[in-house]
């Protein structure tokens, strides 16, 4: 039995959708990307748009995902997504990367940092850090507030932005503070515990830095109990004890951080 969206794809095909339909440049302010690996070609012939759609209609994935291409260009976003989905459910994965930007382009703030994390990872389409930032910046402003970490980890970085730690550590806070993921937030407070370790973006204050790492190794962000470890290892914001430091270096071993399983052995000798 054919799935919905190719059921919904004929109907709108067929019935009530010319294939002359003009073909427009989107114009935009955003970063210039492509939302695919490979470029695609825009669909100008008409003879060229039947073979595509037919081709969608039999279930070719490739084809369906480069009919909602002609579409987006058409400005026609209903059915730029309709096509997109069809070829999702075929299997192209590239269309996960079309749809979120999609969704992003109508207001949605999770599907604009969702897209931000596939330009950073390259995941369905060309790896891009400025358009990772740009969709970081933009789910930020429609209100996913966990995206200030993803953003502070490309100032932080210097990629796809100019590196600024003052803006990173900025970011960092808020993450700390706001993100409603634990595993993120912990990552965050982390981040933000270097930076007040080695003063960047931030006037150096190792009692601040012990705080964020003990925060984060209470919640077994391990790299964090490593860090704090070696706090008091050197007695930096904290009073000096080779035996705590120890005791963390074996938390941080025990959850699987290979510094800490480091540092344990050779302060073990």
């Amino acid at each position: 039995m054919k799935k919905i969206y190719l059921g919904v794809i004929a109907t709108l095909l067929l019935s009530g959708c010319s294939s002359k339909t003009e073909i427009v440049e989107v114009e935009t302010t955003k970063p210039v990307i492509s939302t695919t690996k490979v470029d695609i070609p825009t669909i100008k012939q008409e003879s060229s748009f039947e073979v595509t759609k037919n081709a969608c209609l039999a279930g070719n994935a490739s084809a369906c995902y480069d009919l909602g291409i002609y579409y987006y260009n058409a400005n026609d976003k209903k059915m730029a997504k309709v096509a997109f989905y069809e070829a999702m459910q075929y299997g192209d994965n590239r269309s996960y990367s079309a749809i979120r930007r999609l969704e992003c382009e109508e207001g949605d703030g999770k599907s604009c940092g969702l897209l931000g994390w596939d330009f950073e990872q390259g995941e369905y389409i060309a790896q891009d850090y400025r358009a990772a930032a740009y969709y970081y910046q933009k789910a930020i402003d429609l209100g996913d507030t966990n995206r200030y970490g993803s953003l502070a980890r490309l100032y932080d970085k210097g990629q796809g932005v100019k590196q600024d730690y003052f803006k990173a550590a900025k970011l960092y806070e808020k993450s700390c503070k706001y993100n409603s993921d634990a595993g993120v937030r912990d990552e965050a407070c982390y981040n933000l515990g270097n930076m007040y370790g080695q003063g960047q973006g931030v006037k150096q204050n190792h009692f601040k830095a012990v705080e964020l790492y003990r925060k984060s190794c209470n919640n077994n962000y391990y790299a964090a109990c490593t860090n704090l470890g070696w706090c008091y290892i050197y007695g930096k914001g904290v009073r000096q004890s080779t035996s705590m430091a120890q005791s963390l270096f074996g938390k941080a071993c025990d959850g699987g951080n290979n510094m800490g399983c480091e540092n344990y052995a050779k302060n073990n000798r």
